[in-house]
């Protein structure tokens, strides 16, 4: 997410670059919904650029980038905004039979907090069963998942990570059913750049948290993928006493294996600073 720079850790960058190129770490620990690893190289009309990514810009704006106005910064390089090509569509809840549900029942619930006027709920939900995935084993296969977006076109960016999602994982090299890691690994990178494409700069200040669960009826297995702080909770029934039981863990920098992440691509972790020097949040 944080790909600016202040002018006087170029040396750090220096070395940051050097240690992005040879982290096997980075490279497979790296969400890219969390951060687009800026070691793709430089666009060339523009030296002093790096790629951002779709879910950059926010940070910038809670821990404090850009930073004060007599620091040079890096800029960041957005490409001209693309219209996307066609997906294999899902079937949406709402259009499956009965029968073809298994018994399962699906509620989606949307409680903002209280925002601004005019400020849009950017959260988006999504309940489908994927193209190829109807008939698997013994049952279909579905996918599940709430985004929540932030800042000023938040809720853009959650759409498109919705709407896109179930039509990558369909089209991945490997079939959900035989690699559900790899299968949702795979689509949320082109998801990510799906929105990178599609919005160009208007994701500097803007993007999108994630969290998806896939079902595999005929396994009976539940396979869970998140970036930043959406959350799954499996409620467990004992009893008469209902408990909750976290299956995800929220990527926030205050976790040491994010905030390492973050640093790794060159970004930093410090508490947001208003103009006038006033610390404010964690």
């Amino acid at each position: 997410w944080l790909n600016t720079f202040l002018g006087e850790l170029d040396q750090a960058a220096a070395c940051s670059q050097e240690m992005k190129e040879t982290s096997t770490y980075l490279k497979n620990r790296a969400s890219v919904l969390f951060g687009r690893p800026s070691f793709h190289g430089r666009h060339p009309q523009a030296a002093a650029t790096s790629e951002a990514s779709c879910f950059d810009a926010c940070f910038k704006m809670v821990l404090g980038y850009p930073s004060v106005s007599n620091k040079t910064t890096v800029s960041t390089y957005y490409p001209e905004k693309k219209a996307l090509g066609p997906l294999p569509p899902p079937r949406q809840w709402a259009e499956l039979a009965p029968e073809k549900k298994g018994g399962i029942q699906v509620e989606v619930a949307s409680h903002a907090k209280e925002t601004p006027k005019g400020w849009i709920n950017q959260d988006s939900a999504m309940a489908v069963l994927p193209a190829g995935c109807s008939e698997n084993g013994d049952g279909a296969l579905f996918l599940f998942g709430v985004f929540d977006g932030h800042g000023r076109l938040g809720h853009d960016a959650s759409v498109l990570a919705a709407t896109r999602m179930p039509g990558h994982l369909s089209n991945q090299p490997v079939h959900p059913a035989q690699n559900p890691g790899k299968a949702l690994e795979g689509a949320f990178k082109n998801t990510d750049d799906d929105i990178f494409a599609n919005m160009g700069s208007d994701v500097e200040y803007s993007g999108s948290t994630g969290v998806v669960v896939m079902l595999d009826q005929g396994k009976k297995l539940l396979t869970m993928a998140n970036v930043g702080d959406s959350r799954v909770v499996l409620g467990r029934f004992d009893g008469s006493t209902w408990s909750a039981m976290p299956l995800t863990t929220d990527l926030k920098p205050d976790l040491p294996e994010e905030r390492e992440r973050i640093e790794l691509t060159g970004g930093t972790v410090s508490q947001y600073r208003d103009e006038c020097g006033v610390g404010g949040g964690p």
